[in-house]
């Protein structure tokens, strides 16, 4: 396999030529909205990476016998300088979100609005000329490593430079883990939990990929998993190996379940998954 198809295969999007001997940030399959992917190739050997799938770089060597030393340090080389442009682009981004999350106001959504939450206010970022963008802090154990910004018509886009490896928006504290991918999942599950009386900390995850590495991590909890065509977010959640529900409507997360069949259907949902813990 080539290096171009082993980036494809790996959900990188290369339409332009292949630039050789530099990291180059590309757009991926899943958000072709931003360059989420970066690769690097050097002739026998190159590495990709979907930062939203992706733990670490995926490493290519072609196909005919190499230098396994003279390799290994070309990798090591190619890998120590990416570490150092992502950590140095992820402070650029902390800097931003920590910036815009201290000019944001508690106010009302439109977003929010379409999700049911028609009375919860939230940060809201209010610039002359612009769109209000509604801003959700993500953190790493409990450090923010960027933003997440939702605009009123609900795009979704992380302030550049974000580490979404690992990254949580955390509603409560203690209790059960439920992991989701998007905040209005997130804020369902907390109507329904409190309607449950049943303590609980929620975990917007942001993403698939991400959900089932915290899951992992945590190693406890219930997954409510966005129901894609293309089943990523089933396929994430069997992963984790936890109790998981996922609405039957192609399209639908749990946020769309809850709004269609309202909080006491949603809650037996949600206790059976906890009867099989």
């Amino acid at each position: 396999m080539d290096f171009l198809r082993f980036a494809e295969a790996h959900g990188l999007e290369i339409n332009t030529y292949l630039v050789i001997g530099k990291i180059t940030r590309c757009r991926t399959s899943d958000n072709r909205s931003k360059k989420n992917g970066a690769y690097y190739f050097e002739h026998d050997f190159g590495w990709c990476q979907n930062w939203a799938v992706h733990d670490s770089p995926q490493i290519w060597i072609i196909d005919k016998d190499v230098d396994q030393k003279e390799l290994q340090l070309k990798l090591k080389k190619s890998r120590d300088k990416y570490d150092q442009e992502r950590a140095k682009i992820n402070q650029q981004a902390i800097k931003k979100a920590e910036s815009m999350l201290s000019r944001c106001r508690n106010d009302l959504s439109q977003y929010l609005a379409s999700k049911g939450f028609h009375e919860m206010c939230f940060n809201m970022l209010f610039e002359d000329d612009k769109d209000p963008l509604l801003c959700v802090p993500m953190r790493i154990n409990g450090a923010i490593s960027g933003l997440q910004v939702i605009s009123p018509d609900g795009a979704k886009r992380f302030v550049y430079g974000t580490n979404a490896s690992y990254a949580t928006f955390d509603i409560g504290g203690g209790g059960l883990h439920i992991y989701t991918e998007g905040l209005a999942t997130a804020l369902s599950a907390q109507v329904v939990m409190s309607a449950l009386k049943i303590t609980s900390t929620i975990h917007c995850c942001f993403s698939a990929g991400n959900l089932k590495k915290v899951a992992i991590k945590i190693g406890k909890g219930i997954i409510l998993a966005d129901h894609d065509e293309s089943k990523t977010g089933e396929t994430a959640a069997k992963e984790t190996g936890l109790p998981y529900f996922m609405p039957p409507v192609i399209g639908y997360d749990f946020n769309d379940y809850w709004l269609k069949n309202g909080t006491f259907t949603a809650s037996m949902e949600i206790k059976r998954l906890i009867y099989k813990l």
